[in-house]
């Protein structure tokens, strides 16, 4: 798949868990959110190996877990 297919995919993923709760801080987490991943694939992803990829992602994952649920993956 496309870097900015994964990108928007991911974004939208975390907009709408974010948006879900209904707090009224979750629209600017949700951009935020959004904007470190775009920006993230955009600087890393086309001079990387595609192996980086899941290193990416997992990297990603772990942050965007830990800014909702306050704990690390392996934690829940």
């Amino acid at each position: 798949m496309f870097a900015t297919k994964r990108v928007r995919l991911a974004a939208a993923t975390v907009a709408v868990a974010l948006l879900g709760g209904g707090a009224a801080v979750a629209a600017t987490t949700a951009s935020a959110l959004t904007w470190m991943v775009e920006r993230a694939c955009h600087q890393n992803l086309p001079t990387a190996p595609p192996s980086y990829d899941a290193e990416l992602a997992a990297s990603m994952a772990e942050i965007i877990w830990g800014t909702l649920y306050l704990k690390p993956i392996s934690a829940s």
